[in-house]
């Protein structure tokens, strides 16, 4: 059996309520005060039909004018426009799914990105702290071989004779502005890659 909805309708001239049904092809009313039923078929036309279903005539002339009122007042049900919009609230739903569908596709893919280059950025990061590390690690070695050797010119220095003296005082100074250099560089450099 079709799906139903109840209404009602007052007849303004004699105060009746009627008792609307309406299915999906076409509106049933029922008096509350008689056995008379009205129904309005989906093309517009009403029949009457009194006690009997079999008593069926498809003129006006026969209701009663409440009967004429309800007729007028009922909404007529058209299937295909019920299934027109259907469809409509069918395809609005099956758009908004789709937007939402590709709304998340979207955050997805600008997820996935975000993670591509965060983890690109670490690799970066941590090449540039390994290879800062061996700078550092060398400048050290250097640096201390360097004072190794001042050490040794300066010892050598103090066994010479005067003459010398000063040649190996100019080496020294040249030697120690060398150290000096190359700290300032591997401080420079430490603080460039930090």
């Amino acid at each position: 059996m079709a799906p139903a909805s109840f209404g009602r309708v007052r007849c303004p001239s004699s105060g009746r309520v009627f008792i609307l049904r309406t299915l999906q092809s076409c509106s049933v009313s029922h008096s509350v005060e008689t056995s008379r039923t009205v129904t309005v078929l989906s093309n517009g036309f009403p029949q009457s039909l009194s006690g009997s279903e079999t008593d069926v005539s498809t003129s006006n002339e026969n209701l009663s004018r409440e009967e004429r009122y309800v007729v007028r007042h009922t909404a007529r049900v058209e299937p295909q426009g019920q299934e027109n919009q259907s469809q409509n609230n069918n395809n609005g739903n099956n758009r908004n799914s789709l937007k939402l569908e590709e709304e998340v596709e979207k955050v997805r893919r600008a997820h996935e990105e975000l993670v591509g280059s965060c983890e690109r950025r670490e690799r970066l990061e941590r090449a540039a702290r390994l290879r800062l590390q061996a700078d550092c690690r060398r400048l050290h070695d250097l640096n201390r071989a360097l004072k190794q050797q001042v050490e040794l010119v300066s010892q050598g220095v103090r066994n010479e004779s005067d003459s010398n003296a000063e040649a190996l005082r100019k080496e020294l100074q040249n030697r120690e502005m060398l150290i000096a250099q190359l700290i300032t560089q591997s401080i420079m450099l430490i603080l460039y890659y930090v």
